[in-house]
C-alpha cells in the first residue's frame, strides 16, 4: 500500500506532469486546430443540431474517459491493468477538461482562433502551478509541517484508504466525479467563467494527483515483483 510521499517529491512530480500536460496540449492545438477556429473538429456535430459544442467535449472527452478509468479501478485493477492505457485515460481526460475551459473563455470573448485558445492555456497552466504551491502551503501549515519538504503530501488520502473507506485512487476518482458534475451544471447555466474555471483547476489537480498516485503505486508493484522473483531464486 501506499503510505508516503514528501512534499519534495511531490512537487516534483506535479510540475513534471504538468510541463507534459502542457507540452501536450500545445501540440494537439497544431495538429487539431485551425488558426480561425480552434473548436473546429467540434463543429460538425454542433453545426448538425445533435449536441452543443461544450457537450460534444463533455460527453466523449470527460464522461467516455471517466467511465472507462472507473472501470479498470472498480476491478481487482493492480493485478492485470496495462498501466500505459490507464496513464493514457486520465492525461485524456486532462485534455478534454482544459480543452473545455478553453472553449467557455472563448464563447464568453466571442474568440475562437487559435492564438487565443493557445494564450489562455498558458494562463491556466500558470493558474495551475500558483494552485498547487498555494494549496501545498495551506496544508503544510495547518498540519504543523511549515517548511518540511519531508512531511508526507498524501497523508489524508493514506488515512481514508486505512480506515477502510475507500482505496486512495478511488477516493480522488470521486472527488473527481463529483467536480465532473458540477462543471456540467455550471456550463448548462451559463456560470461566469470564472465559477467554471475554479473547478476545472480542483477537476486537474485531482486528476494529476491520481496519476501521481498510479505510478507509485506501479512502482511499488513492481519492488514487489522483484522481491517475489529474488525469493524464488533463493
Amino acid at each position: 500500500m501506499l503510505n508516503y510521499l514528501s512534499f519534495e517529491d511531490f512537487g516534483k512530480m506535479f510540475q513534471s506532469e504538468l510541463s507534459k500536460i502542457n507540452e501536450t496540449m500545445i501540440e494537439n492545438h497544431k495538429k487539431y486546430g485551425k488558426d480561425e477556429d480552434f473548436f473546429s473538429s467540434f463543429r460538425l456535430v454542433s453545426d448538425l443540431g445533435f449536441m452543443t459544442i461544450w457537450e460534444v467535449i463533455y460527453m466523449r472527452g470527460i464522461l467516455d474517459k471517466l467511465k472507462r478509468i472507473w472501470n479498470i479501478l472498480k476491478r481487482n485493477w493492480e493485478h492485470s491493468v496495462q498501466w500505459e492505457g490507464l496513464y493514457e485515460s486520465v492525461y485524456d481526460i486532462i485534455g478534454y477538461a482544459i480543452l473545455l475551459m478553453n472553449y467557455a473563455v472563448a464563447e464568453k470573448n466571442n474568440n475562437y482562433t487559435f492564438a487565443f485558445a493557445e494564450e489562455n492555456t498558458n494562463k491556466f497552466m500558470k493558474h495551475m502551478e500558483n494552485t498547487i504551491i498555494a494549496k501545498n502551503t495551506d496544508y503544510s501549515n495547518s498540519t504543523g509541517n511549515k517548511d518540511n519538504l519531508s512531511a508526507n503530501a498524501i497523508e489524508n488520502f493514506v488515512l481514508i484508504e486505512k480506515c477502510g473507506i475507500a482505496s486512495i485512487e478511488n477516493w480522488i476518482l470521486s472527488r473527481i466525479a463529483i467536480k465532473t458534475q458540477r462543471i456540467a451544471n455550471h456550463l448548462r447555466n451559463k456560470v461566469d467563467t470564472k465559477v467554471i474555471g475554479e473547478d476545472i483547476v480542483d477537476f486537474v489537480i485531482y486528476s494529476i494527483i491520481l496519476l501521481i498516485v498510479l505510478k507509485q503505486k506501479e512502482i511499488e508493484k513492481n519492488k514487489d515483483w522483484e522481491q517475489i522473483k529474488d525469493k524464488k531464486k533463493e
